[in-house]
């Protein structure tokens, strides 16, 4: 086999992997919302009245009054190790000016998490709050959080598991809660973008801070409890960001749900796609030289 037709054979290879390996990133991404389908102008009503983003059966949808808009003056990237997330031109910042403000949005689709089930679902999103804005410690009865919630659309599930970051002491820490019982892991800092990724299963909630690869690894904290049953956990459908007692500043965006660690996590890029492409069509120039020669 001359050169010329080894580094065609190796292109076209390496392009069949490629688009493998990209299908199957996403066979399983049950749904996304990067903020870019808004207009800021529109504020809080485009997004209510406009499905953006992917896999969504409907669009955002406000329990209680509170304030936030898609901002273009506020878009966070997020970049570890062989992770690279762009966010774009557009995140969701929350004003926060309710006490118990719920931000919601429903796939297509629901999963089944109760006890045997074998499943689980995984959010990946990115989080920051900026220096000099509002984090409040609380009412001066309850400490404030900021929440990230899994649910049923037609059940009313306890809110009582989730992903916090919450008000304890001194400081704003992360937290997993399952059934109203939380476990804090590290504190975190204004002006710092995380990537978090949120793991529920029945029996255990477990929150994973800036990963740097695809691999699932060890959570950051974890915290377990009952097994999931019944009715409100066998298609679970619907994701809510709640901000509770008191206002708070926070920014949020490239939301992903899946039911694996990497179907959150692994975003092929573009320039990847375009660079085997590019080398497989030097490889067929090479050929049809070779051939013609």
């Amino acid at each position: 086999m001359s050169i010329f037709k080894h580094v065609s054979t190796l292109t076209a290879a390496s392009a069949c992997l490629f688009l493998s390996t990209y299908q199957s990133s996403h066979a399983e991404l049950i749904a996304y919302e990067g903020f870019e389908d808004y207009n800021p102008g529109d504020g809080l009503a485009g997004m209510t009245s406009t499905n953006g983003g992917t896999g969504w059966s409907s669009a955002f949808s406000v329990t209680s009054t509170g304030g936030g808009f898609p901002s273009a003056t506020r878009n966070i990237d997020y970049s570890n190790g062989s992770i690279n997330v762009d966010g774009g031109n557009t995140s969701y910042y929350s004003t926060g000016d309710n006490s118990n403000y719920y931000l919601n949005r429903t796939w297509s689709g629901g999963v089944d998490l109760t006890q045997g089930s074998g499943n689980a679902l995984y959010v990946s999103f990115l989080w920051q709050t900026r220096t000099g804005e509002s984090r409040p410690a609380g009412d001066g009865t309850t400490n404030s959080f900021f929440q990230v919630i899994f649910s049923e659309s037609t059940s009313t599930n306890t809110y009582f598991y989730g992903v916090i970051n919450r008000f304890v002491t001194d400081d704003h820490y992360w937290q997993a809660r399952y059934n109203n019982v939380a476990n804090t892991g590290p504190s975190s800092t204004s002006d710092q973008v995380y990537m978090v990724v949120m793991k529920l299963e029945s029996g255990s909630i477990s929150l994973y801070l800036n990963p740097n690869s695809n691999s699932e690894g060890s959570p950051t904290v974890t915290q377990t409890g009952v097994q999931l049953t019944g009715t409100n956990w066998d298609s679970v459908d619907t994701i809510s960001f709640r901000q509770a007692v008191g206002a708070s500043n926070w920014n949020i965006d490239e939301i992903r749900i899946g039911t694996s660690f990497a179907d959150v996590i692994v975003v092929p890029e573009v320039s990847s796609f375009a660079a085997v492409l590019g080398l497989l069509s030097l490889g067929l120039v090479i050929n049809r030289r070779r051939a013609s020669s």
